[in-house]
């Protein structure tokens, strides 16, 4: 298992729990959705993987880290999500709840 994979994997641990010992999970997927977008959206793509058919979880990864990454970094980050969200299912419904520039 990836850096990345272990940071989605502890990333939703801390969403759903708020346990104090994976707050750094939070603050390093921040940083990284600053400083490296293509490093973030590998992460945001397990993270959605890993949320499966969990829709509260989806919704907030969409309202989250993803629309944080397309508002941030609209070039290309914004379709390349529209162009996941056409095979990935998980990925889509992350998607919809997602704000962007543009976005109505």
């Amino acid at each position: 298992q990836s850096m990345d994979d272990e940071l989605a994997a502890s990333w939703i641990v801390y969403t759903k729990s708020h346990r104090d010992d994976l707050l750094d999970a939070d603050m390093q997927l921040y940083r990284i959705l600053r400083s490296d977008p293509a490093r973030a959206w590998l992460v945001i793509l397990k993270m959605a993987e890993l949320a499966g058919d969990d829709l509260d979880l989806l919704g907030i990864i969409g309202a989250g880290p993803l629309e944080d990454l397309v508002r941030w970094h609209p070039t290309p980050w914004l379709d390349r999500a529209a162009a996941e969200a056409v095979t990935n299912a998980a990925f889509a419904q992350a998607l919809r709840v997602t704000r962007y520039p543009g976005h109505d």
